[in-house]
């Protein structure tokens, strides 16, 4: 599962987060934080997460 939120900062600006969970194990293998909103760093997140995985049989469901 994954998850992208804006994050409210000083001056009415956001700051953006994306984060993939693991809905099984209840962790966060993957987060990256960007000061703009795009695809560069959710794709960070991913990535960091597909690394961080221990175990074969990963199933993704992207929509």
């Amino acid at each position: 599962m994954a998850d992208f939120t804006y994050v409210p900062m000083v001056g009415g600006r956001f700051g953006y987060t994306a984060f993939v969970i693991d809905a099984y194990a209840g962790l966060i293998p993957g987060k990256e934080c960007s000061p703009t909103k795009n695809t560069a760093f959710v794709e960070r997140a991913i990535r960091a997460a597909v690394m961080r995985r221990t175990r074969e049989g990963l199933i993704s469901r992207l929509i």
